[in-house]
């Protein structure tokens, strides 16, 4: 014998059942239902320096119904899906889910959506081989998507400390030999004071 129950909550179930001689007999009982599953895509974690090549994302799916659900994802890169991916998540739960796509250097617009539910981030997508000045503290980045890594320390975004590393590395060989992506002043050179002061001012803006 099945029911359905229009909302959660504890009701009431009064079963009655009748013997072939005409004895009837009652039980009532207490049932708790649940809500329904109601996944979300919560939020979205995206990598602070991506390099060119598979970059991967973590969407947060939250389910805040009682039951367990499942929703199908959509990775999207500006407005075109790019990869989908299936999960469950328990009642209460909350899943971290990856996703990759394969990007080419550039600055995105990231998403994921699920249930009817959007959550939105930006990567930075340099070159593969992007170079790392001495006291960096990862490869440097193109924060604005200029062509220039104006993020010298690599830490993800352009600041004064990116101005005052540059020039203490103006003389290493990693800005002598990369003139196009340390060249701020735009005088086909890379390394001069000049381009120090560009990056300060343009940083300063």
């Amino acid at each position: 014998m099945r029911t359905t129950f229009d909302s959660a909550g504890t009701h009431e179930v009064t079963l009655r059942a009748t013997s072939t001689e005409g004895v009837t007999d009652t039980e009532t009982t207490s049932v708790q239902v649940g809500d329904p599953a109601a996944i979300s895509v919560a939020s979205l974690s995206t990598p602070a320096n991506a390099t060119a090549g598979n970059v991967t994302v973590v969407a947060n799916v939250s389910n805040t119904g009682d039951r367990r659900g499942s929703t199908t994802l959509d990775l999207r890169v500006g407005n075109r899906t790019v990869e989908t991916d299936t999960v469950s998540v328990a009642g209460g739960g909350t899943d971290r889910v990856a996703l990759t796509t394969d990007l080419e250097p550039g600055n995105y617009t990231v998403s994921v959506a699920g249930s009817g539910t959007v959550a939105t981030g930006w990567v930075s997508v340099g070159p593969a081989d992007r170079p790392q000045v001495p006291s960096g503290v990862g490869p440097a980045t193109d924060p604005d998507g200029d062509g220039q890594l104006e993020d010298v320390n690599g830490d993800g975004q352009a600041g004064l400390f990116d101005a005052l590393t540059y020039y203490n590395e103006r003389n290493s060989d990693v800005v002598q030999n990369n003139p196009s992506a340390f060249d701020f002043d735009g005088n086909g050179q890379a390394g001069t004071l000049f381009d120090a002061l560009a990056l300060f001012n343009d940083i300063s803006d």
